[in-house]
């Protein structure tokens, strides 16, 4: 029996659906178990990010990743 197959075969399910997470608005929270295995992710709305402007920052001064981990 091939390798991959075995692995395959031992993981349970961690109950996330496959797929893309995040986008323009949003960025992914993550959670990871014990074992490494990712068992939650959500996207959380990114707010107080302004775009642009005379002010000469990079935009992103009100995103604080710490805070979607609940750091």
């Amino acid at each position: 029996m091939a390798i991959s197959k075995i692995v395959t075969n031992s993981l349970a399910n961690t109950g996330v659906t496959a797929g893309d997470f995040g986008n323009t608005n949003t960025a992914i929270s993550v959670t990871i178990n014990e074992k490494g295995q990712i068992t939650r992710v959500v996207n959380v709305a990114i707010g107080g990010v302004s775009g642009g402007g005379g002010g000469g920052g990079s935009g992103e001064e009100g995103f604080n990743p710490f805070l979607l981990a609940g750091m």
